[in-house]
């Protein structure tokens, strides 16, 4: 068991707040404090522990929605739009996250989540308009404590805590 590796797939949507979807962010959420219990359990015994997070990939899933050809098209491109790379990842992309993470060269990588979302969830932190983290858009009052208010020469940046940008401060 020395130098194992294990991946357990959770999923942007605890970041993302999106409506009707609660109880499946509430459990892929869960994933995440999961895996990080899992990974100092079994950290004596050299087995690393991650999460892997994909964002919007190219899968069937719209085939399972219930939508008309059209409306999933729409929706798909709506999801685009929220990717700072426009695109859709694909399933080979997110398996080479994956087997990096395996590999001996994540070897001192344990406990982490991967995100592999094109930079979906990174938008929050950009645009500073509509976060999931309610109570500290625009400079009022985060929930969030112990951060780092991160701003550049225009007086804007974003709040961090544990190196996650969590939304936009003013």
């Amino acid at each position: 068991t020395d130098g194992a590796g294990v991946v357990v797939t959770g999923s942007v949507s605890p970041y993302i707040g999106q409506g009707g979807g609660s109880v499946y962010a509430a459990t892929k959420g869960a994933v995440q404090g999961i895996v990080r219990a899992w990974a100092r359990e079994l950290a004596p015994a050299g087995i690393r522990v991650n999460t892997l997070a994909p964002g919007p990939i190219e899968t069937n899933f719209f085939e399972a929605t219930g939508l008309s050809q059209e409306d999933a098209q729409g929706f798909a491109e709506m999801v685009k739009g929220m990717v700072p790379l426009g695109r859709f990842g694909s399933p080979e992309e997110v398996g080479r996250v994956a087997a990096f993470l395996l590999s001996d060269d994540a070897s001192y990588v344990t406990g982490s989540e991967y995100v592999v979302d094109g930079g979906m969830t990174m938008r929050w932190a950009l645009r500073g308009t509509a976060s999931p983290v309610r109570g500290g858009i625009n400079g009022r009052a985060s929930p969030v404590r112990g951060g780092i208010n991160v701003r550049n020469e225009r007086g804007t940046g974003a709040f961090l805590v544990c190196g996650t940008a969590l939304d936009s401060v003013h």
